[in-house]
This record gives C-alpha cells, structure tokens and sequence, in this order.
C-alpha cells in the first residue's frame, strides 16, 4: 500500500495500519448506504424531453425511414435512475447511433418525417443541448460525493544527516571529538473526514443541482423542438419555391401562346406591332420571373440543408408531397391554450429554475447552523538512527485517533447575511422570469393561432381569386384570338392569373407554416406532422 525502500526493515507496522484502518471503517460503514440514496424530485412531463411522436413508422421501413434508437432513448429512459447521468452502454449507443453522421441515400427521396429524422441526428444544435444536458446531469451527481467520507492517503520520508565536531580540555591537553550521525524514516497514515450533519445543506445543494440537472434536460426537449420546427418551416420554403418556379414556368408557356397569337393576327391584319411588342413584354417578364424563382429554389435548397445540418454540397433528394391543412374548427380553445402553457419545454424549465434557486435559499440558510465532523488518522513510522561508534537503533511507532467535531459559525462580517439575500434573490428573479416566459408563451400561443387563422381565411380567398382569374384569362385568351378583345386586357389577364397562383401556393404555404408555428408555440412540435393528402 506504502512504498517500503529498505528491506532490512520489514513493513510490521502495516498490520497496525489495517487494523486501525478497519475501526474506522466499521464506524461509517452503517451510514454510507442511506445518504446516498436519497429520493430524487422530479417533474410532471418528463417525456418533454425529447421529441419522438412524429417518428413512428412501419417495421417494413428501410432503414433511412427509422427513427433513432438514441432518440428513443432519451425519450423512454426511466425516471426512476439513481442519477441524470447516462450508462456506458447507453452512453456509447447515443455517441455510436444518434450523433454520428448519417448516411445519405443518394437514390431515396426523403419525406418530412425522414428529414426531420435526419436534423435530429445531424444538427449541432441537439448535440450541444445534449452535452449541456449530460453536463447538468453530472453535476448533479457528483453532489452524492458529500454525503460520503473523504479518505486520503499520506506518505512521508525524510533523511536527515548531521556532522559535530566538540572540543574540551582534559590535563591540559586539548582533545577533538568528532560525531557522525544520520536519520532516515518513513511515516504513512490515513486520514479521513466526514461529514455527519450540516442542517441541510448538503440535501440543498444537491436538490439545486438535479433541478437544474431537470431544466437542463427540458432545454435539450426544446432544442429538438425548434429543429423540428426549423425543418418544416424550411421544407415548405422550398416546396413553395419549387411551386413558383412550375408556376413562373407555366407563365412562360402562356406568354408564348400569346406571342404566337399576336403574331398572327399582326400576319393577317387584325393585330399591331404595339400588341405584339406588349406580347412580347409580358414573355420578357415570364422569363425574368423564372430566373428570379430559380434563385429562390436554390436559396430555399441551402436553408434545408442548413436547418438539417448537412453539408451544402449535399446530394439529398427531397419527396416533395402535398400535406392536408387544418380547419379553422380545429384550432385551439382558450381553455387547450392555458393548459398547453405549463406543456412547453422552456416554461417547465424556468419551473425547475426558480425550484434549484429556492433550494439555494435553504443551502444559505444552513451557514448559520453548526457541523458536525467525523475525523479519524491511522499512522505508522519506521526509522533508522545510526550515530558514529553506537549501534543502529531502528524505533517503530503507530497510532489511531477518532475525533467528532462541531464547527459553530460566530462572525464573518456579515458574510452568511450577504449570502442568504443574494440566494433571495435569485429566487425571485428565478419567479419573475418564469411568470414572464409564462405569459411570453401564451402570448406567442395566441399570436400564432391568429396567424393560422389569417392564413386558412386567407387560403380560402385565394383559391376563389384562383378560379377567378383563370376564367378571366381564358375568356381573355379566346376574345382576343378572334378579334374581340384587345392585347391589353389579355396582357392584363395573364398577369392576374400569374399573380393568383402565386398567391394561392404562398397563401398554403404560409398556412402550413402557420400551423407548425402554434404546434411550436404550444410546445407540441414533437406531436406536429400533417396528413398527407
């Protein structure tokens, strides 16, 4: 256990170090179990975690259209582990599935959900909010260390060498003498320290921690929600870029036709060069439109692959699908707002917040009550002294001492005053923040849900300025091949039919966004997947 450097000197006095070792054992032995393992708080709604809902799929699926196994792992884990901290197994299943790089299948077309699957993996940001989880997590349980004692060992050697010279008088003859002398030894002990009762202080520190430990994992819950909602808001940026770039296109074909006929009945003396001039105006800005929209497709494009988290140069192919848009019926009530509210991930962590600050009141307010220590040191030494001319003398010693010690706070300057006010606080501060992100996420709640409903009204205008603009156009188109109508009108049709797809793809876009900004909002967007249509 010790280092022994001379073998003339067998270690006899270890049995004496165990054995005083042993007593002290027996003495906090009975109590290491029942500090250890106290009860943990939790919060309702744990499974805000992580989000997991929108990832059921098939057993048949391929692999790419399989959620991931971390993923379930975080959602599912247990609430009734000993501590935040992750096992080695599940630790190593996380690094090895959820956060390594996924593989892009170059020839599969990725769906919503498939995409999303993907960002969970992939984005930096759940991987961060993951580490400052597990971190949380740890600190948390590296305040189970107090409850038990601190046992250290201490070794000490030393040499030490000494040369005297002494003279004196004996019959009037002067004599010298010289001694030589020399010491060398070894003295190692153990030592420890307990801690046997603090007020509460020690349950105080450790209760802060796991519930910031819990705040923390209710972040990593709103991490993943806001890539899920970043995805989709990305996906339906680009879907409706694609849209309007078939929409410029088709625009383009119209202009063409027009073209066409303008010159035709410039060719037989029912047209002017103004109206083909005007024909030719309107293709010019057909094609402007198709350059403007193939700019926005491959901006849209990058912000996918961004929100996602992969490379830009990524060759991902995208399913592009029709998803169905809610009913004004099926938007929220007052009463599914205020109970939404206490659902959302960051309201549930400034809950445990201000619980960890109110905790670090206790913890202040323990500073003024008394300690109590255990404290116990076995020893042993062994040592040589040789002295010039006198045999080697080799004593040997051990000791055992226990000592119960109660340390009671007198003066500090006002030190423990100061302390429990800033610990108040805190707690305070800790409260109004979490009233204040209360009513930030009713109030976002409602915002969203009347942006929904705007734009489902809005949708609904813009399919009847569809169908209008289209009859207006194809009474245009037919008036004017025959004569009866003048470029003008016709160029005035076409730019309102062009203008009236445009705005019915926006108007669906903006309500499929809409729809996944109040499942966001309401801190649902792990429950938030349209149906296909």
């Amino acid at each position: 256990m010790f280092p022994y450097p001379y073998k003339e000197n067998p270690p006899q006095h270890t049995a004496r170090i165990y054995l005083g070792f042993t007593a002290l054992t027996v003495l906090f032995a009975a109590g290491c179990a029942s500090p250890v393992d106290v009860p943990r708080h939790h919060h309702e709604a744990p499974q805000q975690i992580a989000p997991a809902a929108q990832h059921t799929v098939a057993p048949d699926q391929s692999p790419a259209q399989r959620p991931s196994d971390a993923q379930d792992l975080i959602t599912q884990r247990p609430q009734g582990h000993a501590d935040d901290s992750f096992t080695a197994a599940e630790q190593g299943k996380i690094d090895d599935i959820s956060w390594s790089t996924p593989e892009i299948d170059p020839e599969h077309r990725y769906q919503l959900v498939e995409l999303i699957d993907l960002a969970q993996r992939s984005n930096p940001t759940t991987r961060i909010a993951w580490l400052h989880a597990e971190q949380a997590a740890t600190a948390a349980g590296m305040t189970k260390s107090a409850y038990l004692p601190f046992i250290s060992a201490i070794a000490v050697a030393g040499y030490q060498k000494s040369h005297r010279k002494s003279h004196f008088s004996i019959l009037d003859h002067d004599l010298e003498v010289s001694t030589r002398s020399s010491v060398r030894g070894i003295i190692p002990a153990l030592t420890l320290e307990w801690l046997l009762f603090d007020f509460g202080k020690r349950d105080a520190i450790k209760k802060a921690a796991e519930e910031l430990a819990v705040a923390s994992r209710f972040a990593l819950g709103a991490a993943h929600q806001a890539v899920i909602f970043n995805v989709t808001q990305s996906y339906f940026q680009y879907v409706n870029a694609l849209r309007q770039l078939e929409i410029s296109q088709e625009n383009l074909g119209n202009a063409d036709y027009i073209l066409e006929a303008a010159q035709a009945n410039y060719a037989s003396g029912l047209g002017t060069t103004i109206e083909v001039a005007q024909a030719k105006q309107l293709r010019a800005q057909a094609q402007l439109a198709i350059v403007k929209n193939e700019g926005e497709v491959n901006s849209s494009r990058q912000l996918l692959l961004s929100a996602i988290g992969l490379e830009p140069n990524q060759d991902l192919k995208i399913d592009l699908q029709a998803y169905q848009l809610p009913t004004i019926q099926d938007l929220p009530t007052d009463q599914a707002l205020q109970t939404a509210v206490q659902r959302r991930p960051d309201v549930q962590a400034t809950q445990s917040t201000y619980e960890a600050a109110q905790a670090g009141i206790d913890s202040a307010r323990a500073n003024f009550y008394p300690k109590i220590a255990l404290m116990g040191v076995t020893a042993g030494g062994n040592s040589q002294l040789n002295i010039q001319g006198l045999p080697t003398i080799s004593p040997r010693s051990s000791s055992t001492g226990v000592l119960l010690g109660v340390s009671i706070p007198i003066f500090d300057g006002g030190l423990r005053d100061m302390q429990l006010r800033q610990a108040r606080l805190e707690a305070d501060a800790a409260q109004q923040a979490h009233h204040k992100n209360e009513h930030d996420a009713l109030k976002e709640m409602y915002l969203a849900g009347d942006a929904l409903r705007t734009a489902l009204e809005a949708y609904d205008a813009s399919s009847a300025l569809l169908e209008a603009a289209q009859t207006t156009y194809d009474a245009a188109l037919e008036a004017y091949t025959v004569g009866l109508s003048s470029m003008t009108l016709l160029s005035e049709a076409a730019t309102g039919l062009a203008g009236a797809k445009e705005a019915h793809h926006a108007a669906y876009t903006a309500a499929q966004i809409a729809s996944a900004s109040l499942a966001f909002a309401m801190g649902e967007a792990n429950e938030y997947l349209p149906a296909v249509q």
